[in-house]
């Protein structure tokens, strides 16, 4: 056999090449036969050795998930059930700006005060959803500069951070913030550390499971429920001052898996459990600062996120708490966080490769500054540890191991006879041949590492001892071997765990046969029923699914859905359900109980996920209800059809929310039902307001909502279910409707609602709803035109609001006011960095109206720049959007923006024929878009005037002025006088006898709009008319006429 380094000839059975020492051959994991490198199943057994990427070809692990170079999906079903949670749960994808904070800009802005923070907000970079943070954006620090600056702001911040440290796994994350946790131990910070595992990622809680557990110093599995009862209680009590019965039952929920008053509803327990631990991490707050540290953040539980986010929205990080995230480089926090990302409240920290001087220091240091390596051997491992710095610490081990390197009282020395020792490149390999020499020393040390991993990263070693059956005095100097070896390390007085992840994930992955993994679920299964007490029914399923006992693992999965509703996790609930539905079909239930099982629990689905992930919702809900009509059964058609509409709204399909309301109102016997009648009208405002169907949201809200809503106020009468606060609740919110309606109109009936809005909810001490109301005045000055009424709202509500937390999405409002603000007065520059910041908030709070109307506008500041593909994407993905989700008020926008620019391009017909059928819609009944009128009637007028048609160009000029007038829109009635006064212009060319008369008309019309630019002062519009004035002037100067003086 040829070595392919050297060309030198081995014999067959070669292990290594006699001249370069390359490895040749590999031993089977399963039946120890030889196997030449990169073949890629075993010759004897057949077992798969190496994978091969279809897509580019690389090899890779026979259990990698992912491919190592491209990220291609190689295996769809793992050999284990699988315990990661899908990398995308959201339906609704988040905006994902190209360039995140640099940690530079935030180090330095720790220290400024909280005012500036709030005055100074960030940019996102770019809208388009697909794009995801450029990594060479992002800056990398040494292990020296992220400990000092980490350090830096947690001594400086007047206010907390996301801190993300992110680096390859094996890179010294953990290590990097221990060595923070040392370095600020006399800093008043209480230090949370909680660890996510991937073996624990679909258990509601696990990560708060541990932290809390740790914080309380209780054992990671119960083994008493009683004792551990008593325990928690005197803990909380001495420890906290916490003695409420509540506070403990909700606690138990998820620390024992004890579930007392516990409600049916899933938000509600949800709910329970994230106000609990918010209260405990409060009472602990009030003697020190927080810093929560969360290891392996990639692998957190959907259940722990969400908390997570709980907590920060409910200000966590305001009161100078911090979190500290690790994690590998293939999450991104900013698509987790991206509101905190927008507010420049994460700090990126990316570990860089370790240089040659730092790699050779840690070497040194490990080594007790002696350097005894051989050059060659020291070369290889920098090399190999140069992204993965772990792999330096596991080539030494392995060189102990080995005998290559020699310890004596305190001193090593290197054995002269492994200067040519093959160590293997690849730290899995690494790691595996580590474990095999162990496994040469004892069996049994590797029988307790197999059985330690199937607990996950942490386990108890007494479980391990008698799941492993090792003697006891053997099993404890097996132990104590291991985390000599680095292997193990201690946690607490009850818990040990793997040094590193990585040694975990190699193990558990790699050194389990199939038969293997089936006889390990069943000892499990076995194990945990005899020796522990309220252990997770998902635990319990996994591993009776890993056994192969189906009739078990479909009992497991019931109960573990019921656990799911106590915790309020959909997303296990969801999954668990799925689980149940596989199995359905193979158990011993009759075909209509399995079909009556299987349509229960897809309702169930639905239902529970409507709001949490209503795109799953929207399926099986769908299902559910065409069930239900084929049954004639109507209540529950309406049941139904209320959580499908909430589903729709929340995905932006607003047109599906009205068929779900109509559907109900056709259902409902309106004599018997008339509050039914009230409330399902009242839902439909917001959709119908969304799909810009404006006049008949007016109708809708003043004819029948407000009126009967009013009826039962004034009488003091409430509705079943419904208190009289809550009717003054949905009075507002319908009021609220109607104003928007007004605005995105151009009716200037706007301003009175909002004053009246504002001034009554003033009077009730209703912040919200006053806020609320004063933006909207704000905004429709804003389309007026006055900047300065705009300016001076916005002034009051500064001054008026200063001392009360302002909800961030009324932020977005003022964003929007600025977007318009600034385009209008021609500042496209600026209009244009507040469109990014806008469009990312408006996707966050799924506000899909005003998110395609900024996109507009972004579309707009593009084509300023004279960024015309960019600007055509953008209209064409919005015509496209609207189109399909029948969304009226932005398919006018971008068919305005569309005429426009076929005006300057020369398209006369094409403009025209857009804003002749934009028109149409814009009148439509339903509709009656002013604005839209307006801006259709102007593009056509100067198509008009451009071919001479004078007499129907001042028709459409008309048609716009009135609207605009009877509405007071200022700022449109410049824009109209300056194409009035230039249709009299080009008709003073065109007809000789007319110039003087039409002249001077035309000279009026300017001034006319010169007079309304500057009683709004805008200095833009100013400058544009002064120019056409200016051009008159001109001509009347060269044609030797002189104008009239209307001054």
């Amino acid at each position: 056999m040829k070595c392919p380094r050297c060309k030198e000839e081995n014999a067959e059975n070669a292990v290594v090449c006699v001249n370069c020492k390359l490895k040749l051959k590999s031993a089977c994991p399963r039946c120890k036969a030889l196997n030449k490198i990169g073949q890629s199943v075993c010759s004897n057994c057949n077992l798969r050795l190496i994978r091969f990427c279809p897509q580019c070809k690389s090899p890779n692990f026979p259990n990698a998930p992912v491919c190592r170079k491209c990220n291609f999906e190689l295996l769809k079903a793992k050999k284990r059930p699988s315990q990661e949670m899908p990398t995308e749960q959201q339906s609704t994808p988040q905006a994902k700006p190209a360039a995140p904070v640099k940690v530079q800009e935030n180090v330095a802005a720790v220290t400024e005060t909280q005012a500036s923070k709030q005055a100074e907000q960030p940019k996102a970079a770019q809208v388009q959803q697909t794009e995801k943070p450029a990594k060479t954006n992002i800056q990398e620090f040494s292990r020296a500069e992220a400990h000092d600056t980490i350090i830096n702001v947690l001594n400086k911040a007047e206010q907390g951070f996301i801190i993300d440290l992110s680096a390859q796994d094996g890179a010294g994350k953990s290590t990097l913030v221990s060595s923070v946790i040392q370095s600020m131990q006399s800093k008043e910070f209480s230090w949370l550390i909680g660890t996510c595992q991937p073996i624990n990622q679909l258990l509601p809680y696990s990560f708060f499971q541990d932290l809390f557990k740790s914080i309380l110093g209780l054992p990671l599995f119960v083994s008493n429920i009683d004792e551990s009862r008593v325990a928690l209680n005197q803990i909380l009590e001495t420890n906290f001052g916490i003695n409420d019965p509540h506070i403990n039952n909700v606690l138990r929920r998820f620390l024992f898996n004890a579930f007392n008053e516990c409600s049916p509803d899933t938000k509600e327990n949800r709910d329970e459990i994230h106000n609990v631990i918010n209260y405990v991490l409060d009472t602990i707050n009030q003697n020190s600062n927080l810093v929560i540290i969360i290891e392996d953040f990639e692998y957190i539980d959907n259940a722990s996120l969400e908390c997570l986010k709980s907590l920060i929205n409910k200000g966590f990080l305001n009161k100078k708490n911090f979190i500290i995230i690790n994690h590998n480089l293939n999450t991104n926090l900013h698509e987790q966080f991206p509101l905190e990302n927008l507010q420049k409240k994460i700090i990126l920290i990316s570990l860089k490769s370790m240089p040659l001087e730092e790699m050779n220091a840690s070497l040194l240091g490990m080594l007790n500054n002696q350097d005894i390596i051989p050059a060659n051997i020291k070369n290889k491992i920098f090399y190999c540890s140069k992204d993965v710095p772990l792999y330096m610490e596991q080539a030494l081990w392995y060189l102990f191991q080995t005998g290559a390197i020699i310890s004596k009282e305190n001193t090593f020395s290197f054995n002269p006879q492994a200067v040519n020792i093959e160590i293997p490149a690849n730290l899995d390999e690494l790691i595996a041949a580590r474990i095999k020499l162990i496994n040469n020393f004892s069996p049994d040390a590797t029988r307790i590492i197999m059985m330690a991993s199937l607990f996950g990263i942490k386990f108890i070693p007494t479980f391990v001892q008698m799941l492993a059956q090792v003697e006891e005095q053997q099993y404890n100097q097996l132990m104590q071997m291991l985390m000599n070896n680095g292997i193990f390390a201690p946690v607490d007085q009850f818990c040990v765990r793997f040094k590193h992840t990585w040694i975990w994930k190699v193990i558990y992955e790699q050194f389990f046969t199939e038969e293997q993994v089936i006889d390990c679920g069943a000892r499990l299964l076995e194990f945990y029923e005899k020796y522990t007490t309220n252990i997770s029914n998902a635990i319990l399923a996994r591993h009776a699914e890993e056994a192969q006992l189906k009739k078990e693992t479909y009992i497991y999965y019931n109960l573990a859905v019921q656990e799911s509703i106590y915790l309020g996790d959909p997303v296990t609930f969801t999954d668990y359900q799925n689980k149940i539905l596989e199995l359905l079909p193979e158990t011993d239930l009759s075909d209509e109980q399995k079909n009556e099982r299987k349509l229960n629990i897809e309702e169930q689905i639905g239902k529970v996920n409507y709001e949490f992930n209503p795109q799953i919702a929207i399926d099986y809900l769908s299902n559910s209800i065409l069930h239900e009509e084929k049954q004639n059964n109507l209540v529950k058609v309406i049941d139904l059809t209320g959580y499908l509409a909430r589903s729709c709204e929340l995905i932006g399909d607003f047109a599906g929310v009205i068929e779900c309301c109509d559907k109900a109102l056709s259902l409902i016997d309106k004599v018997k039902y008339p509050t039914e009648i009230i409330l399902l009208n009242y839902y439909k405002l917001e959709s119908t307001f969304n799909l810009g169907r404006f006049e008949e949201t007016i109708i809708n809200a003043t004819n029948e909502v407000l009126p009967a809503l009013e009826k039962y106020i004034t009488k003091n009468k409430t509705i079943p279910g419904i208190s009289i606060s809550d009717l003054k609740n949905i009075e507002y919110e319908t009021e609220i409707i109607l104003a928007k309606s007004y605005v995105y109109q151009g009716n200037k009936q706007a301003l009175e609602l909002t004053a009246n809005i504002a001034l009554k909810a003033q009077k009730e001490n209703l912040a919200e709803y006053e806020l609320h109301a004063l933006l909207l005045q704000a905004l429709f000055s804003t389309i007026q035109g006055n900047s300065k009424a705009c300016n001076s709202i916005l002034t009051s509500i500064k001054e008026k609001f200063a001392d009360i937390q302002t909800p961030d999405k009324f932020k977005l409002y003022w964003y929007f006011i600025a977007v318009i603000s600034n385009m209008t007065n021609g500042d496209f520059k600026q209009a244009k960095e507040f469109c990014h910041t806008s469009i990312a908030m408006a996707n966050i709070f799924k506000e899909f109206n005003m998110l395609t109307i900024l996109k507009l506008f972004l579309g707009k500041c593009h084509e300023e720049f004279g960024q015309f593909r960019e600007a055509f994407l953008i209209y064409d993905e919005i015509v496209n959007y609207c189109s399909e989700n029948k969304m009226a008020t932005g398919a006018l926008l971008s068919w305005y923006l569309a005429a426009s620019y076929e005006v300057r391009s020369g398209n006369q017909e094409k403009a025209v024929e857009i804003a002749e059928r934009a028109i149409e819609i814009a009148q439509k009944p339903n509709i009656s878009n002013y604005l839209a009128e307006i801006f259709m009637n102007k593009i056509i007028a100067n198509v008009r005037t451009g071919k001479n048609d004078f007499e129907g160009a001042q028709i459409n000029i008309e048609t716009a002025v009135n609207i605009a007038e009877r509405n007071d829109l200022t700022m449109c009635l410049v824009e109209l006088y300056i194409v009035f006064g230039q249709l009299y212009n080009k008709s003073a060319v065109v007809n000789p006898e007319q110039t003087s008369n039409n002249v001077n008309i035309s000279n009026r019309l300017f001034v006319k709009a010169l007079s309304f630019a500057e009683q709004i002062e805008n200095h833009y519009l100013i400058a544009k008319v002064d120019k056409e004035i200016l051009e008159i002037n001109k001509f009347c100067q060269q044609s030797g006429i002189k104008l009239e003086n209307i001054y």
